[in-house]
């Protein structure tokens, strides 16, 4: 994975460095073996201090998992019983609608994607942008998903359904006998080539 020469066969480790300091060996029989009595309680009280901040830290950790853990509760979805999932699959939302636009293109005509780059939700798959592609066929109008995920109203649009090959999406590299059939909203597509 990735382009070629960001790795290398060679693999690079390295090794912590120690620094390089000695310590004076003491005598076991006496605890603090020459160390002087400032040093023992400054060692005792920042021990100390550091116990009380592991403990402050400890609670601000729980504190933080429980709030997420509350967040998640409150944001799961209710199950489904056994008998409502049939009711909710019968359900099916209709999001055909009619629409005042004429249709633009037609089976065989030439398209080309547009290169869009929009902030959030999108149904237009990056591969395709500025590919050229042939309508098959006309799906109908439909809800245009962009603008509804905005929350800026459904804006129905003819929907096609356009076949690009393969090798001009992914290059010579794919199998010429491969194709890619899209449903591509008005909104995405102009009169190609």
């Amino acid at each position: 994975m990735g382009a070629p020469g960001i790795f290398d066969d060679r693999t690079v480790f390295r090794g912590r460095s120690v620094p390089d300091r000695r310590i004076p060996s003491r005598d076991r029989s006496d605890g603090c073996g020459g160390v002087s009595e400032h040093a023992v309680l400054h060692a005792l009280v920042s021990r100390r201090r550091n116990t009380r901040d592991q403990q402050r830290s400890a609670d601000q950790s729980r504190d933080q998992r429980e709030g997420r853990r509350t967040r998640a509760r409150s944001a799961m979805m209710l199950t489904l019983k056994k008998e409502d999932v049939l009711a909710a699959v019968m359900t099916n939302p209709d999001y055909v609608r009619p629409t005042d636009r004429p249709q633009r293109f037609v089976p065989g005509d030439k398209v080309r994607v547009l290169m869009l780059n929009p902030h959030g939700h999108t149904r237009l798959p990056r591969y395709a942008r500025g590919r050229v592609g042939t309508v098959y066929r006309h799906q109908g109008t439909f809800v245009f998903p962009d603008t509804v995920a905005h929350g800026s109203g459904e804006l129905p649009q003819h929907v096609y359904s356009v076949r690009f090959e393969a090798k001009d999406l992914w290059g010579d590299e794919a199998s010429p006998k491969h194709s890619v059939y899209l449903d591509l909203w008005d909104d995405y597509i102009v009169a190609g080539e």
